[in-house]
């Protein structure tokens, strides 16, 4: 039964490491990726931009070890309902993401916005729903038994 659920588990393990490690990254060098991810005169942010990326550090960390949860279940609607909340609510981020980068005339979110958050949210979205995909025919196979 457990190779049933192969591609959830994937699907899982990527959204859980690809949250850790952009968790680290917002959280300990959050100046560092500001100035990568945003058109800001002389690079300087204030402490609440740098607070306000670490709170995104963490908010990433969170969403992996609710990832790690669902790993760690053996039961199928679990991941499935873990699986259906990563897609919807990425979509929602996305969709807000995509607001407010066309939106923002001033030009602080530029291309390199576009391809850091917006690309890589949707390769997860993508990921994710595979996994749920995958998920929910074998969870359609064992009621339909």
């Amino acid at each position: 039964m457990k190779n049933h659920y192969k591609q959830a588990d994937f699907s899982l393990r990527i959204d859980l490491y690809a949250n850790v490690i952009f968790a680290l990254c917002w959280y300990f060098a959050p100046a560092l990726l500001l100035s990568y991810n945003f058109n800001v005169k002389n690079n300087k942010f204030d402490c609440l931009h740098r607070h306000f990326a670490k709170v995104l550090g963490i908010g990433l960390l969170l969403n992996a070890l609710i990832s790690n949860y669902a790993l760690n279940k053996k039961c199928p609607y679990t991941k499935s309902n873990i699986l259906m909340t990563k897609v919807v609510c990425g979509l929602l981020l996305l969709a807000t993401m995509a607001y407010d980068n066309f939106k923002c005339t001033d030009g602080v979110m530029g291309s390199k916005h576009i391809l850091f958050g917006m690309l890589g949210l949707t390769i997860l979205i993508i990921i994710n729903y595979c996994g749920l995909k995958s998920l929910k025919s074998k969870i359609n196979k064992q009621k339909n038994q």
